[in-house]
Formats: C-alpha cells, sequence, structure tokens
C-alpha cells in the first residue's frame, strides 16, 4: 500500500519571500541563455524600441521576450 506523503499545515496568512534568483541553481542552463540574451545588440538586429504608448500599456522590451 503506497501512502501519499502529509504535508504539515501551514499559515496561509504568514507572508514568503522569495526570489527567482533563490529559485535556479547556479549550473543551470538557464543562466546561459539569459547571458547569451543580454549579450545580444537588439538595435542592429533591426529591432525597434518603442516609447511610450498613450493608450494602455508600455511594449515589453525585445531582451525580456527573448529570455522568456
Amino acid at each position: 500500500i503506497y501512502f501519499m506523503p502529509v504535508v504539515s499545515k501551514v499559515n496561509r496568512d504568514q507572508m514568503q519571500f522569495f526570489s527567482l534568483e533563490q529559485m535556479i541553481s547556479h549550473d543551470s542552463t538557464t543562466r546561459i541563455i539569459d547571458l547569451f540574451c543580454r549579450c545580444i545588440d537588439y538595435d542592429s538586429l533591426g529591432f525597434i524600441i518603442k516609447g511610450k504608448s498613450h493608450e494602455g500599456k508600455p511594449a515589453y522590451e525585445a531582451s525580456t521576450l527573448t529570455r522568456i
């Protein structure tokens, strides 16, 4: 018979702080991809950086979308 592990009770009203930096290990492939995307010169590749929008939310940066 297999029993599921029991999770101890957690106070749901307590705040917990963490960062994405803590969640990704230091030898993860994700860090290599992030470094590669930071080194790309998006202007020379023809990406246009738009200014602030008069309507709605401003556009995301090309570097952010590439990393995602």
